[in-house]
């Protein structure tokens, strides 16, 4: 027993030696560079292979924050290799109503995001926002150039409108966490008023900058591909369930990481229908998952839910 305690002692101890030198099970976590002018984020990371500028500022009808901007730089210049800018949401929209308004002569349509009161991208707006909160060594700042870190977190919080209300029904918050080519993501919403979604994608990507394959990584490790120029379906969630996907350039050398935590909140997809996809790719431009679909949300004033997943930016090395 005393052995045992002794063992477990060293182990404490080595682990938070690692945590608070920033090392991890696979090395050294990387510095990355970063600057903030008037709320708007930019990183930049750099390898043997290139450098990746990720731009983090308001977009769309609502000008909610978000990635805004997506760069490969030459290693030694201003060049860009890839890039894509935003012109949609990262984190989905909802078709939320506000169960206090009994009227049904209104017709559902998307809210938040980057939709407006037309259900598309335009209209008046339909969500509201604040100023971003960035923190960089658990301190928050609003001012930073040519500033280096291991890690930054961004806390952003939004007020969604329902289709069916003229004011915010639920209170949403999405805290990043970047690391070296890695964004980490949590999201909370907050019920305001009683409310039913009816429909909520959450975790999403914009596809422009990859131009070759998305594939569905299952829960039991099996994979489907497809090109991701074509509409898209992973199986049915009651034959199987996405954990991640991939997006690819043609020549693969580009590739986008999109995960979800399945065992946590609404990733665990109980408010999906057993015949519907976790996940699927629109011949517009977008991949998707399908959190919310076929079986509503009811959410009474105080009740939350909360989703979390990452986006993982991999380039390799041109031969």
């Amino acid at each position: 027993m005393f052995k045992e305690k002794i063992a477990y002692i060293i182990a404490m101890i080595i682990i938070i030696a690692l945590r608070n030198n920033n090392i991890g099970i696979y090395g050294e976590q990387k510095e990355f560079n970063y600057e903030i002018d008037n709320s708007e984020l930019s990183v930049l990371f750099s390898d043997s292979n290139n450098r990746l500028k990720i731009k983090f500022g308001y977009g769309g009808v609502n000008s909610l924050y978000g990635i805004q901007e997506i760069t490969y730089l030459e290693l030694d210049s201003e060049i860009a290799l890839k890039s894509l800018k935003s012109c949609t949401d990262w984190i989905g929209p909802y078709i939320i109503k506000d169960l206090s308004n009994k009227s049904e002569d209104i017709k559902p349509r998307f809210t938040g995001g980057w939709h407006g009161s037309d259900g598309g991208g335009s209209g008046e707006v339909t969500a509201l926002t604040s100023d971003p909160l960035i923190y960089c060594n658990n301190k928050l700042i609003s001012l930073a150039k040519n500033k280096t870190s291991k890690e930054i977190k961004i806390v952003v919080t939004n007020l969604i409108y329902a289709y069916n209300s003229n004011e915010p029904v639920l209170e949403e918050t999405h805290t990043y966490i970047i690391k070296d080519r890695e964004i980490y993501i949590d999201v909370r919403g907050n019920a305001l008023k009683d409310i039913e979604i009816s429909k909520y994608y959450g975790l999403q990507s914009q596809n422009s900058l990859w131009d070759g394959y998305v594939i569905y990584h299952y829960i039991n490790n099996t994979s489907m591909e497809y090109t991701i120029n074509e509409s898209s379906n992973s199986m049915p969630k009651k034959d199987n369930i996405v954990k991640e996907f991939e997006l690819l350039t043609q020549d693969r050398k580009y590739k986008l990481l999109v995960g979800l935590d399945t065992n946590y909140g609404l990733g665990k997809f109980e408010n999906l229908k057993e015949n519907l996809s976790t996940c699927f790719t629109s011949d517009y431009g977008k991949s998707y998952f399908n959190l919310i679909n076929g079986k509503k949300c009811r959410m009474e004033k105080g009740e939350y839910f909360s989703w979390r997943g990452y986006y993982k930016f991999i380039s390799e090395t041109k031969e």
